[in-house]
This record gives C-alpha cells, sequence and structure tokens, in this order.
C-alpha cells in the first residue's frame, strides 16, 4: 500500500480547486461560487479545529463509549 502524507494531499485539493476556480469563474456569472466555498470552508475548519484544539467539551466522560 503507498502512504500518501494528509499535507500533500489536502494541498494537491486546494491547489486544484484554486485551478478550478480560475478556469470556471471568467465564463460563468457566479463565477464559481462552490469552489471557493469548498476552499474557504476547509480553511474555517482547520483554523476552528486549532481554536478547540486540546479543550474538552463540557460534560464529556472520560473514557466514554456513546450516548447513555
Amino acid at each position: 500500500m503507498t502512504y500518501i502524507p494528509a499535507a500533500l494531499l489536502i494541498g494537491v485539493w486546494i491547489l486544484m480547486q484554486l485551478v478550478n476556480l480560475g478556469a470556471v469563474a471568467p465564463q460563468q456569472a457566479a463565477g464559481g461560487v462552490a469552489y471557493a466555498a469548498h476552499v474557504g470552508g476547509f480553511i474555517f475548519g482547520a483554523v476552528t479545529a486549532r481554536l478547540f484544539e486540546g479543550r474538552r467539551l463540557a460534560g464529556a466522560v472520560s473514557g466514554g463509549g456513546g450516548v447513555r
């Protein structure tokens, strides 16, 4: 099995989204909003995950295994 680092895969994905945005934007009135929304959503999620990294949820039970 081939190992591909996640950072490389994510970088390629973002690059593909930006290339597609550049190819679609001049041709459509909407300007390729979906491509920009995907990249923006990814960036927002990454930043938000970093903000909450290492924090415990209120009411979280250690060793929990689901809803009781």
